[in-house]
């Protein structure tokens, strides 16, 4: 039912969009009207369904995804207007239901900074000559990060809310692992130095690994998993080295290794240490092997073999972000408070290996994006987000009362920290559109469990006051 009405709004979106306004407000009104009324928990979980299986140039499915994510009016795709009809839905509810809108939780701060940093960021572009169309896209971005997670804290309630959500995350990883084997396999696939690809986009492979490290959480805690979620762990970990995406790969060995070292009791972490350590001299030593020239016709071991220092500054894609980083921190020297405004490019006072379409309003960096974006109050905000988040998926696992919420809470707390790692190297969070829809719904389940957490040990503490 869930997917039936989100598809269903889409088809009826898509065909008025193309049919022109006044057929548009014709078809739509009534799906509209009857989607945020009643269904603003099914038109959430179909958003999340669609934006998470269909790519934005998706292979498989290319006459879906590409009206999906295509400008249709004013700058906003299909899938904002589903989010605007989202947000009216939350609201409706909340009144119909009597309830008062709440906060995120621990995350309502940072997301507050984040909010305050684009409107800064905003005025500081078109304050520098912007305009507003080129403003539009990375501010409603933006805008999902912080409005999905308050609306999934806001709709998604019930007392089993956040393991349904956890078992929908693992189908749905499970489900894009099998469909990224398909193109490989089909020969519809993207290429990478002549490489086969499964996914190149970050939203499928930080699912997938978050599904992988769930698995090793919920082995390592003993949380009982169907047979399904086995059977579909080695397709996962097929279709994660098969995206051939090496930050991806680094931000995997750390949430192993966090995961592992946590989640292994005190017993395993006497292991898990020396492990670690013979581990990484061995991959020192197999790398500066390999590095040498001896390299095998692997692709795999070939993308492995690139990640020798040596190697980065060969490439000239590596050696792209390099000198792309050298400018935009030239730039920020010189306006270190404001940082340079939404959709206004950096400068390239040096020489660059390579010069990329758009690429001069982008920065290989996260960190930098939001500095360079949004200012320092930018930068904060993302910190803050970060740390919170972290801190809530600690906080979570250690308390929580339910096994399988802790397990996912830890292999969030991997996720998580692999994916800043990875943004040493790429923006994603804020910065990429599907991302930015896909993340900010995991967060508000994680809001809601942290929550749960505080209610459970304040009436705990009622109680033990009551009984003195």
């Amino acid at each position: 039912m869930t997917l039936g009405a989100a598809l269903l709004a889409f088809v009826l979106v898509h065909q008025a969009a193309s049919s022109g306004p006044i057929a548009m407000l014709a078809l739509a009104a009534p799906a509209a009207v009857a989607l945020f009324v009643l269904w603003p928990r099914q038109l959430l979980v179909g958003i999340f369904v669609l934006v998470v299986l269909l790519e934005g140039s998706d292979p498989l499915f290319p006459q879906l995804a590409e009206p999906l994510y295509a400008s249709i009016l004013k700058g906003l795709t299909i899938v904002d207007m589903l989010i605007l009809l989202l947000l009216a839905g939350t609201g409706l509810d909340a009144y119909r239901n009597r309830r008062r809108l709440v906060g995120a939780g621990p995350l309502s701060w940072p997301l507050v900074l984040l909010a305050a940093a684009t409107l800064a960021g905003a005025a500081t572009g078109h304050a520098r000559g912007a305009s507003t169309k080129a403003l539009f896209e990375p501010v409603i971005t933006l805008s999902h990060l912080g409005l999905l997670t308050i609306v999934v804290v806001n709709l998604a309630r019930g007392r089993d809310v956040v393991r349904r959500g956890i078992a929908l995350i693992a189908i749905l990883a499970a489900a894009k692992s099998v469909l990224g084997l398909l193109i490989v396999f089909s020969g519809r696939q993207q290429a990478i130095r002549g490489a086969a690809v499964s996914y190149l986009e970050p939203t499928a492979n930080w699912l997938v690994l978050l599904f992988l490290l769930g698995v090793l959480c919920c082995a390592l805690q003993r949380v009982r998993l169907p047979p399904w979620a086995w059977g579909a762990t080695p397709l996962a970990l097929a279709d994660f080295v098969l995206s051939y995406r090496r930050s991806f790969w680094i931000a995997a060995v750390v949430g192993i290794a966090v995961v592992v070292l946590l989640g292994s009791g005190r017993r395993g972490r006497r292991v898990v240490i020396p492990s670690v350590a013979v581990l990484a001299v061995a991959a020192s030593i197999f790398l500066s092997h390999l590095g040498s020239g001896e390299v095998t016709s692997s692709p795999v071991l070939k993308r492995v073999v690139s990640l020798n220092p040596s190697s980065l500054t060969a490439n000239a894609e590596d050696r792209y972000r390099i000198d792309e980083r050298r400018n935009v921190l030239a730039d920020l020297r010189a306006q270190p408070i404001t940082g340079l405004g939404i959709a206004i490019p950096w400068t390239a006072s040096s020489s660059l290996s390579l010069e990329h379409q758009g690429g001069r309003e982008y920065v290989h960096f996260a960190a930098l994006w939001y500095w360079m974006k949004l200012g320092l109050l930018g930068l904060l905000a993302y910190a803050a987000l970060a740390l919170a988040t972290l801190w809530s998926a600690v906080y979570v696992w250690r308390r929580h009362a339910v096994a399988l919420v802790r397990a996912g809470a830890l292999a969030l707390l991997g996720a998580v920290l692999g994916l800043l790692l990875a943004e040493v190297t790429a923006s994603f969070t804020g910065v990429d559109y599907r991302f930015s829809i896909v993340y900010p719904v995991i967060l508000g389940l994680l809001a809601i469990a942290a929550v749960d957490v505080r209610q459970a040990r304040e009436r705990a503490s009622t109680v033990a006051h009551g009984g003195l």
